[in-house]
């Protein structure tokens, strides 16, 4: 992950893990850098599947390349 994108990648993490009512929608755009040693953006988007207790299991959502969209704005 870049640099830049962690701190707020995972305070978005966090937020979303601790919103119990299930409203919060983790939606982040972030750049990882690939196996050729070159960024490119992402976008996450999910909610956090839970056990009956509420502790949180794993994400359910989507991961795409953004990186067209981001060199077009």
């Amino acid at each position: 992950m870049h640099p830049d994108d962690k701190e707020r990648v995972l305070k978005e993490f966090n937020e979303t893990i601790a919103d119990y009512s299930g409203k919060k929608t983790y939606d982040v755009e972030y750049q990882l850098l690939t196996k050729n040693r070159d960024y490119r953006w992402y976008r996450a988007v999910g909610k956090p599947t839970r056990r009956p207790d509420g502790s949180p299991i794993t994400y359910v959502g989507v991961f795409l390349d953004i990186t067209d969209q981001k060199d077009m704005s």
